[in-house]
């Protein structure tokens, strides 16, 4: 009976033995899991892996996580972070700190020292690393990271901002085709080049991009302002702060007036006085020259014209109108107008001025760009026209211009009256304009 006893105590002892060691290794396996859970990493060659996720570290254009610091200096690095896992994840960059080492973010990072990364998206955290040191010293960077419902518990042992920070110039293409100088970015048509001295300097060296257009285009060069002449200079390559720089380029363009003695200069010739009325020329107080069109008062309506080939008018393209116009205090008439048209009863007309008061004592410019109507009927005769009905004072025209804009510089390229008013003087026939390609158009 004892033996029996005895040998039932020592089965139950090895189970229990046996129980305790199975639940030993559970609780080991089950620390290892959990540790691994809450972001405890180690690293696998270039790649670190945390909590069951994978990333992968450049420092600059190298696949590593170190870097020496050289000594008694403070130098700038991008760290590269990148997801090779399929889920978004939070991440912290961190680093093994040493005695004599700060690393702080500048204000120019393109994305901040935690946050989170999408799935196997990329991210750059700029750093300004310092070793207040007589030695080099080797930094080793890592990670602390979790699942995106994860709440990391952060070290922020990488401070800042850093200051003073990094010199960014842009250069700004103004619609020109830029190369991307070494070191730059592209932005949009721009090109951002950010100047990281190292050491830090109070200004670093940037050599401005080439810039290139199609003929017929000439390159200028640079300004520090967005600015319409072609004083352009390339800016210093010694740069101190920020900035941005405007590339200048031009091109002439060939503008046509279509309006025959448009200035009056050859009294009417090529205008017909028919409904004219009273209208004469005036020889004095002109806007332009010697010789412009003068409205005496109370003779009812004047109506000039002159009749224009079919050709010139293209439906869809845009037309620049614009007269210079002259009057008296006190005048009022019943309607004026300056246009295109073939009749009273065409709605497709168009129509450069409308309504003007007439009333101002200096010349004054009345314009409008309009577009062809898809619908006007080029089956009967269009023709210039300029009237005004019933001034109680004398009235003035001078320096009438109309302008295919479609033509001259092109579909989707033409300007606004802002700036056709701004840039186009009174030409007679055909002029080249200068067009500079840092304003509009």
């Amino acid at each position: 009976m004892k033996a029996k006893i005895k040998k039932l105590f020592k089965t139950r002892r090895s189970i229990y033995i046996t129980a305790v060691i199975l639940l030993t290794i559970f609780a080991v396996v089950l620390n290892y899991a959990f540790a691994a859970f809450t972001n405890r990493e180690t690293k696998v060659a270039a790649n670190i892996t945390v909590a069951g996720m994978e990333y992968q570290m450049m420092i600059d254009t190298v696949i590593t996580n170190t870097f020496i610091a050289p000594a008694n200096v403070t130098v700038y690095k991008d760290i590269i972070i990148t997801s090779l896992n399929d889920i978004d994840s939070r991440y912290e960059l961190i680093f093994i700190e040493e005695p004599g080492i700060t690393i702080q973010f500048t204000n120019n990072t393109p994305n901040p020292v935690t946050g989170t990364i999408i799935e196997n998206g990329t991210i750059t955290i700029r750093l300004a690393i310092t070793n207040t040191t007589n030695n080099p010293i080797n930094i080793e960077f890592n990670l602390n990271a979790g699942f995106i419902h994860n709440t990391l518990d952060l070290t922020s042992v990488i401070i800042g901002p850093y200051t003073p920070d990094e010199i960014v110039i842009t250069f700004n293409a103004n619609g020109s085709t830029l190369n991307t100088p070494t070191g730059c970015t592209n932005s949009g048509n721009n090109r951002v080049c950010r100047c990281r001295p190292n050491p830090p300097a109070t200004n670093c060296n940037i050599t401005p991009p080439s810039v290139t257009r199609p003929s017929p285009w000439a390159i200028h060069g640079w300004r520090a302002t967005n600015q319409n002449n072609s004083s352009g200079t390339a800016p210093s390559n010694t740069v101190s702060a920020n900035a941005t720089w405007f590339a200048i380029t031009s091109r002439s363009v060939t503008l046509t007036n279509l309006v025959t003695n448009s200035s009056f200069e050859n009294n009417f010739i090529g205008w017909d006085t028919t409904y004219g009325h009273q209208a004469t020329i005036a020889t004095s107080g002109c806007f332009h020259g010697t010789r412009c069109l003068r409205f005496p008062a109370n003779v009812g309506t004047h109506i000039l014209h002159q009749d224009i080939s079919q050709n010139l008018l293209i439906r869809g393209q845009q037309y620049y109108g614009s007269a210079m116009i002259r009057g008296n205090a006190g005048n009022t008439n019943a309607g004026n107008a300056f246009q295109w048209n073939s009749g009273d009863n065409n709605l497709t007309a168009i129509t450069f001025f409308m309504n003007q008061p007439f009333t101002n004592t200096t010349w004054a410019r009345a314009s409008r760009v309009e577009t062809v109507h898809a619908n006007a009927d080029f089956s009967i005769p269009w023709r210039f026209r300029i009237f005004i009905a019933n001034n109680t004072q004398d009235a003035f025209a001078d320096a009438l211009i109309v302008i295919n804009l479609t033509s001259a510089f092109g579909a989707g390229q033409e300007p606004n009256r802002t700036w056709l008013d701004a840039n186009i003087n009174w030409f007679d026939v055909t002029i080249n304009q200068t067009v500079w390609n840092n304003l509009r158009p």
